[in-house]
């Protein structure tokens, strides 16, 4: 993975294996996945960051994802998506981390 994409926020669809840190975010995931299970809805579409394993937010369309967040001024997810980077400090500590 290149080390620019790091903490970047996209959006993408759900998989089974998706977890969550927080408890409301970890719920909605519950929830959606029994419904999606049932058949009464068919797909749903998560946000996470590039390197972290855990889901920022969950809806059932990338439109309600993209609206969902709130950026302060007012701009597009695109726009800001790329300013949830890591610094470059927070780069260097990971990748010494991952050093065996």
């Amino acid at each position: 993975m290149s080390q620019y994409r790091l903490g970047k926020l996209y959006i993408r669809r759900l998989k089974r294996t998706d977890s969550a840190n927080d408890w409301r975010t970890g719920i909605n995931l519950h929830h959606t996945r029994a419904v999606i299970e049932i058949g009464r809805r068919g797909k749903a579409y998560v946000m996470v960051r590039h390197g972290f394993p855990l889901v920022m937010a969950i809806a059932n369309s990338r439109r309600e994802l993209e609206t969902r967040m709130w950026f302060g001024r007012g701009g597009s997810f695109k726009q800001y998506a790329g300013t949830w980077k890591l610094s470059p400090e927070e780069r260097a500590q990971r990748a010494i981390k991952a050093l065996p």
